[in-house]
C-alpha cells in the first residue's frame, strides 16, 4: 500500500482516503517496538477546562512493558443501549485500551441528537468502549489534520456524553504532524519509519522546516513551499 502511495497508483480523490493514510502509518507501527508507539502517543493531550490547562497522555500509558498487545482496526461495536460505532482502531493491553478515531480532511461522521443515548462519533465510541472494557482504563484519542485543539469538535462530544449518560468522560486529542515530528527523530537506518514519514509529507501532515537550494553554482531558484 505504502509503495502504491508514494508512486501515485492510488488516486487522491478516493473517497476513504483518510482510511490508507491511517492503516499506512499505524498498520506499520504496530511491528515496530513499542517504544516508538509510546512515542507517538505521548503527546496526545486533553484540556482541563476548569483548570485552563492541558494535560497530556504520556504520564498515564502502562501498556508499553506489556508482551501482550492487541490491534484491532475497524472493529464493529454495538453493546446494550448504545449506537453501533466503528473505531479506526483498538489497541488493548492488559490494563489499559487505546480507542484511536482519526481523520484527514473529514470532521466526525455524527452529532448530537434527539435520542436517548449518545450519537455523537466520539461519544458513541466512548460509550460502547467503557463497557466493552471491563475494568481497564480506557483512553480515546482524536487524531486530526488540525494544527489546534478543536476545543468546539470535543465540547460537542463531552457535552452530549455528560448529558445522557450523567458520566464523566475524557477525550485526548493529537494531530499528525506531531507524530510526523516523533517519528522523523528515528527515522535514519530505519525503512518502515522512513517509509512512514514520506507517506506522512506527501500528504502534507509533516512541518514546514527548511528551504531546499540547488547546489547548482547559479542557484536558479529555490525549491519551497509550506506544508
Amino acid at each position: 500500500m505504502i509503495e502504491a502511495i508514494l508512486n501515485k497508483k492510488i488516486r487522491q480523490n478516493k473517497r476513504y482516503w483518510e482510511d490508507v493514510i491511517f492503516s499506512s502509518v499505524f498498520g506499520m507501527l504496530k511491528y515496530l517496538n513499542k517504544g516508538i508507539l509510546y512515542d507517538v502517543l505521548k503527546n496526545a493531550k486533553t484540556l482541563n477546562e476548569k483548570e485552563n490547562k492541558f494535560y497530556y497522555l504520556k504520564d498515564q500509558l502502562n501498556f508499553i512493558d506489556s508482551d501482550n498487545i492487541n490491534y484491532e482496526f475497524w472493529k464493529h461495536l454495538q453493546l446494550k443501549d448504545c449506537k453501533r460505532c466503528e473505531p479506526d482502531l483498538i489497541i488493548e493491553g492488559p490494563n489499559s485500551i487505546v480507542c484511536i478515531e482519526a481523520k484527514y480532511k473529514s470532521g466526525k461522521s455524527s452529532k448530537k441528537d434527539n435520542s436517548n443515548v449518545p450519537n455523537d462519533q466520539l461519544a458513541k465510541e466512548y460509550d460502547n468502549l467503557s463497557y466493552y472494557k471491563g475494568k481497564k482504563q480506557l483512553y480515546l484519542i482524536y487524531l486530526t489534520s488540525s494544527l489546534r485543539y478543536p476545543i468546539e469538535d470535543i465540547k460537542e462530544s463531552i457535552d452530549e456524553y455528560n448529558n445522557k449518560r450523567k458520566l464523566p468522560i475524557t477525550i485526548y486529542w493529537l494531530n499528525w504532524n506531531k507524530i510526523y515530528c516523533q517519528l522523523d527523530k528515528c527515522r535514519h537506518n530505519k525503512r518502515i519509519i522512513d517509509d512512514i514519514c514520506l507517506v506522512l509529507e506527501y500528504f502534507y501532515l509533516d512541518y514546514f522546516t527548511h528551504f531546499k537550494i540547488s547546489s547548482d553554482k547559479e542557484y536558479k531558484r529555490i525549491d519551497w513551499r509550506f506544508r
